[in-house]
């Protein structure tokens, strides 16, 4: 199909988890080659660039430092004469101390360079989303008029508490949309449940928001997910672009594990408000229980042995990434 029929949009919360997660170059450079097929609104690159320091600063903060984990005194006394292997062990550890002093000053020398890039965006990342960004898209008075009405009258997606963002992102899809004579395919990348609901590792688009999208686009299709990869791995099968740089399941599954386990960048603004942190702890608990839930379902379903696991409180981004597989 024609690309001129297609539609793909990726929230800023998806950007920002690129300077949240290690080893996600492979996922970048597949956003990247299908630069010229993303439609992005100038809202989009705002936040991004006002939340991005934020995003980096919280993933590089969470490298902490290395350590000798245990140290110990060598006890002479029991041993009889050996004080010269006492000397030698004492000094071995000195000099592992001091080894680890210097790797601790390197890594936050590179930390420190990272972060000052980021706030020049002249870093890798950001850098490599400039295409993407050069292409923005502002919006009219009318959709921001728009925008404000569909907060005011709480319809989705977006939130009332929260200065105007999705709203304004969906009226501008829709203007993109409306009028064009075939109908359309509209591919959704975010996080954000406003959009709709994720059930089994398929996302479904909330019913208001189709209605609205048919209504313009008779005959509409969506395609809803919540990881950069498989969004466009999945436009690039039904829209026959190019693409040479998918990544390997592996790396879309390592990827997605680590931004699967990122708080909302919003954790970060609670003033240390643990009665907020809690609940959002358990709000993400609910969500990542739920998740389970579905495979398990659909495990059953398919004849499956079914295993249900809950998990607990997600991870900071402190905790050290799980063990590759063998």
């Amino acid at each position: 199909m024609a690309t001129e029929d297609a539609l793909l949009f990726i929230d800023a919360n998806k950007y920002l988890d690129l300077y949240r997660v290690a080893e996600g170059k492979p996922i970048l450079d597949y956003l990247v080659e299908q630069a010229s097929h993303v439609f992005v609104t100038q809202r989009v690159v705002d936040e991004v660039k006002r939340q991005k320091i934020k995003a980096a600063a919280t993933f590089l903060g969470g490298l902490g430092e290395m350590k000798l984990q245990q140290g110990f005194s060598v006890p002479d006394h029991l041993f009889g004469n050996t004080e010269q292997q006492t000397k030698s062990i004492t000094k071995k550890q000195k000099e592992i101390h001091a080894k680890i002093g210097e790797v601790n000053n390197e890594v936050k020398k590179l930390t420190m360079n990272i972060m000052e890039k980021v706030s020049q965006s002249t870093d890798e990342v950001s850098m490599a989303l400039g295409p993407i960004f050069e292409k923005a898209i502002p919006h009219s008075a009318l959709e921001l008029q728009k925008a404000q009405e569909r907060r005011e009258r709480g319809m989705p997606p977006g939130k009332r508490s929260n200065p105007i963002g999705d709203e304004l992102h969906w009226e501008q899809i829709l203007g993109q949309l409306a009028g064009r004579q075939k109908p359309q395919k509209l591919w959704i990348i975010t996080k954000d449940n406003d959009y709709g609901t994720m059930f089994a590792g398929k996302g479904f688009l909330n019913q208001s928001l189709y209605e609205e999208l048919v209504s313009v686009s008779s005959g509409a299709e969506a395609f809803l997910f919540d990881d950069i990869a498989n969004g466009i791995k999945d436009y690039v099968s039904v829209t026959g672009v190019t693409a040479h740089k998918e990544p390997t399941t592996a790396q879309i599954k390592k990827f997605n594990g680590a931004s699967n386990r990122l708080p909302p960048l919003d954790w970060f603004t609670t003033d240390g408000n643990a009665a907020v942190i809690q609940e959002m702890i358990r709000f993400r608990q609910a969500a990542l229980a739920a998740s389970n839930a579905n495979a398990y379902f659909l495990d059953a379903a398919q004849g499956g042995g079914g295993s249900l696991v809950v998990s607990g409180p997600p991870p900071s981004i402190c905790d050290p990434e799980p063990s590759a597989e063998p």
